[in-house]
């Protein structure tokens, strides 16, 4: 090898390795939060929601049911694939404040809400693409999709 090839090969691994550790320490590029509004006596519909959303992108499902001490329980969903993970989570909802300025916060089954980040090196599937089909299956159900507010999400 030559001198300059060896310069030339060096300064590269060097700046190749100076933004791999620049971008180690970043969040995932990721959306907003999107709210899902479900009509009262269809929150039992929020599981085939989900997987109708991973089904249409080729997705996988995993879902968990977390208890309350107080209200329904805490329903989360990751539909994930294809370098992108979809959360979507029942939304909190505050309760009263108690004597000491306390809020107690309870889940509201009728609203989800969604986001998407990158999870892979290659994302593979636009984050429009998955925000647009989350948006169309609300609407096949009859269902209202908006944006969550930037500052405290889809909490009601």
């Amino acid at each position: 090898m030559t001198v300059k090839f060896k310069a030339g090969l060096t300064s590269l691994l060097c700046a190749c390795g100076m933004s791999l550790t620049s971008c180690a320490f970043r969040d995932p590029p990721q959306t907003r939060s999107y709210c899902v509004d479900i009509p009262p006596g269809q929150s039992s519909d929020a599981s085939r929601y989900v997987q109708t959303i991973a089904d249409h992108l080729s997705f996988k499902v995993a879902e968990e049911e977390f208890p309350s001490e107080k209200g329904p329980p805490h329903q989360v969903w990751e539909a994930y694939g294809r370098g992108v993970s979809m959360f979507v989570g029942t939304a909190m909802k505050d309760g009263k404040t108690d004597r000491f300025g306390n809020v107690e916060t309870t889940f509201n089954p009728n609203r989800l809400e969604l986001s998407a980040a990158k999870t892979g090196w290659w994302q593979r599937v636009p984050f429009d693409e998955v925000v647009a089909t989350a948006k169309d299956a609300a609407h096949q159900r009859g269902w209202a999709f908006t944006k969550g507010n930037e500052n405290y999400g889809c909490s009601t």
